[in-house]
């Protein structure tokens, strides 16, 4: 699904438990539902989108406590509630949004062309160093490398030592 038709129907979802959390008597915690908008805009990838689906979640969820139809709730437990739907509300999208910016550094730290030396197969980095592959490599990403020798290079290299290393 494009991120346009997810923002949509984010906004979408968000008028629809608007109109339902106004129906409900106080004392029902339906303010967590909006909950549901934060981890649908979360499917965007924009921590931004993220973040103004927290604001208008935490926004409706105080709304909706002053224009509600008043029950035979107590009134300390609807506030309780009412909290407790905004710090779901938030703790929703602040993990979203952490995970979001972790997947974005690992997408970032592995994407795009690398300039690299045909012959000594260096890598030369963003300030125009030269590094070995395998230094760029570690700093890089999370990768981290133990050397050995392909037989082919083994052969080339140390053919006739390899060879009666391998009768002896």
């Amino acid at each position: 699904m494009q991120p346009k038709h997810i923002k949509i129907l984010a906004i979408v979802l968000a008028l629809l438990i608007f109109i339902m959390d106004l129906q409900i008597p106080l004392g029902v915690a339906v303010g967590v539902l909006y909950t549901g908008i934060v981890l649908l805009a979360e499917f965007t990838r924009e921590n931004r989108f993220i973040r103004y689906m927290a604001f208008l979640g935490t926004a409706l969820t105080i709304i909706a406590y002053f224009y509600k139809p008043e029950g035979i709730a107590v009134p300390w437990m609807v506030i309780a509630n009412r909290v407790l739907s905004v710090y779901v509300i938030w703790v929703t999208a602040l993990l979203g949004v952490r995970i979001n910016s972790q997947h974005q550094e690992e997408v970032r730290s592995l994407s795009g062309l690398l300039p690299i030396c045909a012959w000594c197969k260096k890598i030369r980095d963003d300030k125009g160093y030269w590094n070995q592959l395998e230094t760029y490599i570690k700093n890089h990403t999370e990768a981290d490398f133990s050397h050995s020798i392909c037989p082919v290079c083994m052969d080339e290299h140390f053919g006739d030592e390899h060879s009666a290393n391998k009768t002896a």
